[in-house]
C-alpha cells in the first residue's frame, strides 16, 4: 500500500516521465525520504505548462505569495531556477505553495 500510495502522489506532482525514474530508484533501494517527510501540513505542488505568454523571465512571473518555483523540465533536461531562469513556452513549472494558494493557480493554469 505504501509503494502505491507513492506512487499515486508522485505522479500528480512530477510530470510523467519522472515517475519511471522513481519508481527504478525505489527499486535499487535509492528511494530518498518518504513524501510524508517533506510533504507536511499545507505544503503542495503544482505544475503549470508554460504558454506563450509565461514565456521569459521566470522572475516576471507574478506568482502567490506563498509560492515559490522548484525547478523546471524542458523535454528531457531538469533546470534547477536561479535569478536568471528563463521561461520557454511549453516548460512543465513546478511550483510549491500553501494549499490556500491552489485555487489562485489553478484559476490561471488550469489544472493538469
Amino acid at each position: 500500500v505504501e509503494l502505491g500510495a507513492a506512487m499515486i502522489v508522485a505522479s500528480t506532482i512530477v510530470p510523467d516521465r519522472s515517475v519511471a525514474r522513481t519508481l527504478a530508484d525505489m527499486t535499487a533501494g535509492r528511494a530518498g525520504p518518504d513524501l510524508s517527510t517533506i510533504m507536511r501540513g499545507e505544503i503542495r505542488f503544482f505544475v503549470f505548462v508554460a504558454r506563450e505568454e509565461d514565456a521569459g523571465a521566470l522572475a516576471d512571473i507574478e506568482l502567490p505569495k506563498r509560492t515559490r518555483p522548484v525547478c523546471i523540465y524542458r523535454g528531457d533536461e531538469v533546470v534547477l531556477p536561479d535569478g536568471e531562469t528563463k521561461v520557454r513556452k511549453d516548460d512543465d513549472v513546478v511550483l510549491i505553495t500553501h494549499s490556500e494558494e491552489i485555487a489562485t493557480l489553478t484559476e490561471r493554469w488550469g489544472e493538469r
